[in-house]
């Protein structure tokens, strides 16, 4: 297989220590990437983001303005308040 030209940039060092085990460490940021306003979002989702680990409960507050109940359901109340806050703002 061909790499594009623009690839090759991304290339690594093949030196004899990286053949013979060396690794790629790849970091990726995740997120919607700035699609709409996040306290939009639908907050049974952000519970599921919550617990599956791809979120913080803090983060679920401050940037989607979405409350959870201790066992980890989504607090439609507390969730209704954060988000009326955030429209008085």
């Amino acid at each position: 297989m061909k790499l594009p030209a623009a690839a090759s940039r991304f290339r690594c060092p093949r030196s004899p220590k990286e053949r013979a085990g060396g690794f790629i460490r790849l970091e990726l940021q995740g997120g919607g990437g700035c699609f709409g306003n996040p306290a939009e979002r639908d907050a049974e989702q952000v519970a599921l983001d919550v617990a599956d680990g791809l979120i913080s409960r803090e983060t679920a507050v401050r940037d989607y303005r979405a409350a959870l109940a201790a066992d980890g359901s989504m607090d439609f109340a507390a969730t209704t308040r954060l988000r009326a806050s955030l429209d008085a703002e």
